[in-house]
């Protein structure tokens, strides 16, 4: 019995939790259909490969033996976007992005783009699978960015884009963006900058999105950047969330 060809899953790297072995999403256990425990490759982008242990406890299924050596690594701190792609019944290919958004450690290096007709839709769930958004086309090359929601997010209604993300996407000169998740739900938001030039935020709109997604001081949202498949010149964000319990 194989997994099946062509899943993904994402996990965020939280150190207190993920230093010593990682949760594979419930959600994805109905794929994994070898006996465990069972030794798994993981390779990164440079072709490295660790041999990682799952086993099964208490109903849940976690990496261990040998992932503390690939935490240590690959360097994995808090907040680093972790997506497991399924290579064959024991192999996944690892995609690491830091905080900021970027591909880590593998400056020089970039993900090669999939072949046509390798991407296949997914339904998003509170598990960590990737999903493929509705109006928009989600990809590991996306651009995005990487935030962990702070009692300013909440308080007082609005969250600071990465300057250096906003110049790069042409943003500073959009007045609002659609923030949107997996199922089609959309929130427009009112861009702005806010006191002082280099400041770029989400204002009027985010309350409405923060709260229909229950987010909490901790919680960590990866905003990636969906272009219009017809019109170029609209875009959206896509919000792929890690609720904390």
């Amino acid at each position: 019995m194989k997994i099946s060809d062509a899943l993904e899953f994402f996990k965020f790297f939280l150190e207190i939790q993920s230093h010593e072995q990682l949760r594979i999403p419930r959600a994805y256990h109905k794929h994994i259909r070898v006996s465990l425990p069972q030794v798994f490759h993981l390779s990164d982008l440079r072709g490295g490969i660790w041999n990682v242990s799952l086993i099964k406890l208490d109903d849940e299924l976690y990496f261990a033996h040998g992932w503390p050596k690939f935490v240590r690594d690959h360097s994995l701190e808090t907040g680093d976007l972790l997506i497991f792609s399924c290579v064959n019944e024991l192999r996944f290919k690892v995609h690491i992005f830091s905080r900021a958004g970027c591909t880590k450690g593998f400056i020089g290096y970039s993900v090669a783009p999939k072949e046509e007709g390798e991407s296949k839709k997914r339904k998003e769930d509170d598990s960590g699978h990737m999903p493929d958004m509705v109006g928009g086309r989600t990809s590991n090359q996306n651009p995005r960015f990487t935030v962990t929601i702070n009692k300013s997010n909440i308080r007082l209604n609005c969250l600071t884009i990465p300057m250096k993300f906003a110049r790069r996407n042409n943003l500073l000169d959009k007045g609002s963006v659609v923030l949107r998740d997996s199922f089609g739900t959309k929130w427009p938001v009112v861009l702005k900058h806010r006191d002082h030039p280099s400041l770029f935020i989400m204002n009027q709109g985010w309350h409405d999105f923060s709260t229909d997604n229950d987010l909490k001081v901790g919680d960590i949202c990866v905003f990636e950047l969906l272009m219009d498949e017809v019109e170029a010149s609209k875009f959206s964000l896509a919000v792929h969330i890690n609720n904390l319990p």
